[in-house]
């Protein structure tokens, strides 16, 4: 009985270290800036949180580098990044400074900014966030093109 209430406890403890909200303040090309509560999908093929993250991944002097944990970076620049959103295909390269919370800052060169996951309804050259709704305080799903952000900040 006690192994079992042991496992049930370690099995809540790892799922909600998993379910972790990164919020980030978006500013887009045209001067606006959106504040979201979770930068990434929430749900992908029935799994919530789960596997589903935005991933980077570029060459940092040739050598390929990919970035899917924020808790160090501190913000994100998107640069050459000009193609719509489209249901197939490949997600367009482009530079994408990385400034991380020490003060180094990391350009990596042919550069994607992916979704972890696709569904029927995700399209590449396409980031999805989660908003809380001031008027009923529920999270919606904003969805954004790459070409339209300048760069995130991590809060």
């Amino acid at each position: 009985m006690k192994t079992n209430i042991i496992g049930l406890l370690f099995t809540i403890f790892t799922i909600s270290s998993y379910a972790q909200n990164i919020p980030a303040q978006i500013t887009l090309k045209d001067g606006k800036t959106l504040k979201v509560h979770h930068f990434g999908q929430v749900d992908c093929s029935g799994k919530t949180y789960f596997d589903n993250y935005i991933l980077i991944k570029g060459k940092y002097n040739n050598l390929i580098t990919e970035l899917k944990e924020y808790s160090k970076v501190s913000s994100i620049q998107l640069i050459g990044f000009e193609a719509p959103s489209k249901l197939t295909g490949d997600n367009e390269k482009g530079q994408i400074i990385v400034n991380r919370k020490n003060g180094v800052s990391v350009t990596l060169e042919e550069a994607t900014i992916t979704l972890s996951c696709y569904g029927i309804d995700e399209k590449v050259n396409q980031l999805q966030f989660q908003m809380i709704n001031p008027l009923t305080d529920k999270v919606d799903e904003l969805k954004l093109d790459t070409k339209d952000i300048a760069s995130i900040k991590f809060l």
